[in-house]
């Protein structure tokens, strides 16, 4: 983990002497963090101080760097279609470690992780392997690459793809890109402590396992929070929060259409409208959103 107070003054530093990228990667790695800890208010302020940086003329490339940004936190709660198109396609050519493209293409892979485009993935990540890389980044891959294999059900190639990435991570003691595959990493970690031929310490594999399992539970309270809140900040017009009552209270469409003097057309509408607010699709999905969120 990061050591927060020397983290805090590198993007004062950058604020002072106007080093845009520093300024974004504190912010980014401060959203990682609140997400780790649960704190979604952390993450808003981050989130803020990265919307007031799109102000900034002498920053070309802030536009790119808030997707980034954007792209990994809306994997993270699994809104896949908010990820900027940009960082849903092809894998951009290598060019250096540190350029941008590099750092767009690890949003990259999480967005064809998490859709399970899992072909283009792993051709990026055997490139990587041949290329220098960022260290972080390399770990990320290697460890995404384990629950992609696991996954696909090779489990040799999972255990083989697992102890290069501890092998990359140990010597400077890197966890974080293991827990934060959350759900997919405390299940690959729980089967490999049952096997006793794969090179990983059971004390490492241990440990990560009770962090992915806490980061998991952490990231569901995240996922749920913020729906609550999308939730709470959709508008409806009156005449749909008076077909939503009426829908909660168990009316079929034409009965609504008798009670509200409308035509049934109008009625379909409006439902229409109210599940494309609420993203669902079935009646149930509606009774219980709004028994969650009050919503009537």
């Amino acid at each position: 983990m990061l050591h927060l107070p020397l983290f805090f003054q590198a993007k004062e530093k950058g604020r002072k002497y106007r080093q845009f990228e520093i300024i974004h990667r504190t912010l980014f790695y401060t959203i990682r963090i609140a997400v780790i800890q649960g704190n979604r208010a952390k993450t808003e302020q981050a989130f803020n101080e990265l919307k007031m940086m799109l102000d900034e003329k002498d920053y070309a490339r802030r536009f790119v760097t808030y997707d980034i940004s954007l792209g990994w936190y809306n994997c993270v709660i699994r809104h896949l279609d908010a990820v900027p198109d940009w960082l849903k396609g092809e894998f951009a050519p290598y060019s250096h470690a540190y350029f941008i493209d590099n750092f767009a293409n690890q949003i990259k892979a999480r967005y064809h992780y998490l859709t399970r485009n899992y072909l283009p993935l792993l051709s990026y990540i055997d490139k990587m392997k041949r290329r220098e890389s960022i260290l972080y980044g390399r770990v990320e891959m290697l460890a995404m690459e384990a629950c992609v294999h696991y996954q696909l059900k090779n489990k040799t190639a999972a255990w083989d793809s697992l102890k290069e990435a501890y092998e990359t991570a140990m010597p400077n003691n890197i966890v974080t890109p293991f827990i934060e595959l959350g759900k997919d990493m405390r299940t690959l970690s729980t089967v490999a402590l049952s096997k006793n031929d794969i090179g990983i310490p059971k004390e490492w594999l241990e440990d990560v396992r009770r962090k992915a399992l806490y980061y998991a539970g952490k990231q569901s309270l995240f996922i749920s929070e913020h729906k609550a809140h999308e939730i709470g900040n959709i508008k409806f017009s009156a005449r749909e929060h008076d077909i939503l009552s009426d829908l909660y209270k168990g009316l079929t469409q034409a009965e609504i259409a008798s009670k509200r003097s409308l035509s049934i057309n109008t009625v379909k509408m409006n439902m229409r409208n109210i599940y494309n607010k609420l993203d669902i699709h079935k009646i149930s999905d509606l009774i219980r959103i709004v028994a969650e969120h009050g919503l009537v």
